[in-house]
């Protein structure tokens, strides 16, 4: 038999039809096919937007720790900076002679000059006369002798 003949004679046959049984079984079929892809997709999907969220949290962690570095480098630098000028300023209170200024007009400046008011004993034997304040052009270099006959 040719193909010709052969497609005739299974045209010519009855159709069968499918009972509502089978339908709903295939239907069920489908459903539960797509149902579990459905179910793949979406832990795919959950599993994805872990590990966006754990790559995302490890990169601010690392920014965060970048940060916190630079912050502490700067602390440092400011640190040294800070002691640098602590020791400058010992240097300098080590060579300059302990003296309070208490005050003064146009003409004259008062200076109390602590290494004197010191070396002259306990303040319970010090004189009540104010022998160690003097005007501050005694120990002013700019005031010459000439300025000194106007104080």
């Amino acid at each position: 038999m040719s193909d010709d003949r052969v497609s005739q004679a299974l045209r010519s046959l009855p159709r069968e039809q499918a009972s509502p049984q089978f339908k709903r079984e295939v239907l069920h079929r489908l459903d539960v096919e797509r149902a579990r892809k459905h179910r793949w997709g979406l832990a795919a999907a959950a599993l994805l937007a872990l590990a966006i969220g754990l790559g995302w949290q490890e990169r601010q962690h690392q920014v965060t720790q970048q940060q916190s570095t630079a912050r502490l480098q700067a602390l440092l630098a400011e640190k040294q900076a800070l002691e640098e000028e602590l020791r400058q300023l010992q240097a300098l209170t080590a060579q300059a002679r302990p003296v309070v200024y208490l005050g003064g007009n146009e003409e004259v400046d008062l200076v109390l000059d602590l290494a004197r008011l010191r070396s002259r004993g306990k303040p319970s034997e010090l004189p009540q006369s104010p022998a160690a304040v003097r005007p501050a052009y005694f120990s002013n270099p700019k005031i010459t002798a000439a300025n000194r006959a106007v104080y």
